[in-house]
């Protein structure tokens, strides 16, 4: 799968974000992002774009160096649901930078969006519940899921050039043990693409409390390449998932974890958490493939091709910092 097989959505508008506020629109749906005062929020402009007909984009043009931190209020912020989808490019903000390094990262990302914390109560981060959206270019951390792509219409999903997870400077942990991800695909969602073999595409997805990616729920051929997966930037130091990397679990069927190109395969290091008494050495292991789902759909048919697990980012070599803490893969309680 690629990402244009589906028909193009007719072009839309652009909206542009000039202020790190909180506010919505103040006539959403007439086709401009304004709070009041002429300036347009995050939240304003994902108003509009699930408003207007077409395939909208949101750039961002914040004043000041930056980064600039969004701060989302009460609930998180609004579902994207646009039948056209959205573009949300944060490389459009003046100063941030695509990765061109061929190990690790090296972006400059210039628009973070922080949430309140991860208890099962907190809010998500960006929420996909329509088809052909695109995410890129932004530090998402710090909420329940940072990027959720949820249901039957969740589909031909673009998620690229992101740090899930982690603060723009990758300093940010969260350790608070909770159940979270930096990209959870679940109920049905299916065709979407978590990074490309592209080096500008590829996401840093680290720093969680709990999963680096989770496909759930009979959610089917997605395709998951050239991410980096519980390792700070530089592709050798921890920035640890405090789960598993990746965990396919009750009935996520025929998903696709790497490739046989190049940069297609991830690299899956440094994920879990060490010292609990129960298990021997830690809990948390590069990949978990388990329980089918009660119905009796069975998680079956993945396939892990070309992947980087336990290594640093180059592949050269294998070190406290990269180990995952329980298994390199586990299969557990699945019937193949």
């Amino acid at each position: 799968m690629t990402v244009t097989d589906q028909p193009a959505a007719a072009a839309g508008r652009i909206f542009t974000v000039t202020s790190t506020g909180d506010a919505g629109d103040a006539n959403e749906g007439d086709g401009a992002c304004d709070i009041g005062g002429g300036q347009c929020t995050l939240r304003a402009a994902i108003e509009e774009a699930n408003a207007w007909p077409g395939h909208d984009t949101i750039h961002f043009d914040i004043p000041g160096s930056g980064p600039h931190t969004i701060r989302p209020g009460g609930d998180g912020l609004e579902w994207i649901t646009s039948a056209d989808g959205v573009t949300i490019d944060g490389y459009s903000q003046p100063g941030a930078r695509v990765n061109t390094a061929p190990h690790g990262t090296n972006a400059v990302i210039k628009i973070q969006i922080e949430g309140q914390g991860v208890g099962d109560s907190a809010p998500d981060g960006l929420e996909l519940r329509s088809p052909g959206n695109v995410v890129r270019g932004l530090a998402i951390y710090d909420f329940r899921l940072q990027v959720r792509l949820v249901g039957g219409s969740s589909t031909d999903n673009v998620v690229v050039g992101n740090f899930l997870g982690t603060n723009a400077a990758a300093t940010f942990v969260n350790n608070a043990g909770n159940s979270s991800s930096g990209v959870h695909i679940q109920q049905g969602a299916r065709r979407n693409v978590i990074g490309t073999s592209s080096l500008a595409d590829r996401n840093l997805i680290s720093g969680n409390a709990g999963k680096g990616i989770a496909i759930y729920d009979i959610s089917t051929d997605n395709v998951i390449r050239n991410n980096v997966i519980g390792l700070a930037p530089n592709g050798t130091s921890r920035l640890a998932n405090r789960s598993h990397g990746i965990d396919l679990n009750v009935g996520a069927s025929a998903n696709i974890i790497g490739g046989s190109g190049a940069r297609d395969g991830n690299v899956i290091s440094g994920n879990g958490f060490f010292g609990n008494p129960a298990l021997v050495g830690g809990e948390g292991s590069g990949i978990e493939i388990s329980h089918d789902r009660s119905s009796g759909v069975k998680t079956r048919d993945n396939q892990f091709i070309g992947n980087l697990i336990g290594t640093t980012a180059d592949g050269s070599a294998g070190t406290s910092a990269t180990r995952n803490a329980e298994f390199g893969i586990n299969l557990s309680l699945i019937h193949i």
